[in-house]
């Protein structure tokens, strides 16, 4: 088993911006921002900051913080001082990241645990058939069109707007199957609730 900041390293290194073989103008960042419920049955909720970026291959989402991270691990720093960094930072509430392969049609889910070390799994991503569109909901969201879908997914009932105009079928977390990226998606239940608030293209 290795450390969970070596296989984010090594995915960053992969996928991460700063891989040139990739066309520049294909690659993007969307910001997203997500409040969710800390207790099932409690009404208090946090806000977390998570990051997809994409690129004609696939996708990587993380939490900004373990992002931050890995930006440190890049760096040329001492042990001390890397690890300094790395505790300004903060604790990482999601101590995952999630990469989708769009070739292989595959999603990869890796998970840190409270040993420093990870779990890995694949599972075939999810696909048009898992969603249910929304007739006569178009509406707009930072400027673009967006229309409704829903879905059974974990347990949970999900509502997501997409839009076309950004033809790339992705979202935050494991979502995708839509003919457009993800803005918004939200479980009927209220635990959940994540929006763009965000999109950097050619990064």
């Amino acid at each position: 088993m290795k450390p969970i900041l070596s296989i984010l390293l090594t995915l960053w290194l992969s996928w991460g911006p700063g891989k040139e073989p990739l066309p520049s103008e294909a690659n993007f960042l969307v910001s997203y921002e997500a409040r969710v419920k800390l207790t099932q049955h409690g009404t208090q909720t946090t806000s977390e900051s998570l990051k997809l970026y994409v690129n004609p291959k696939g996708s990587v989402f993380l939490d900004r913080k373990m992002d931050l991270k890995n930006k440190v691990m890049r760096k040329s720093l001492s042990p001390e001082e890397r690890v300094r960094q790395i505790s300004l930072i903060g604790h990482t509430r999601f101590n995952f990241i999630i990469r989708k392969d769009y070739q292989q049609h595959h999603t990869r889910f890796i998970a840190e645990h409270l040993n420093r070390e990870y779990n890995a799994y694949d599972k075939v991503s999810m696909d048009s058939e898992d969603w249910t569109l929304t007739p006569g909901s178009d509406s707009t969201l930072l400027g673009l069109s967006v229309h409704q879908a829903e879905c059974n997914f974990g347990g949970r009932h999900w509502v997501a707007w997409f839009t076309p105009e950004i033809p790339v079928s992705d979202g935050p977390y494991k979502f995708t199957g839509l003919p457009g990226l993800i803005l918004q998606l939200n479980s009927t239940d209220g635990d959940f609730s994540i929006r763009v608030s965000g999109i950097e293209r050619n990064i």
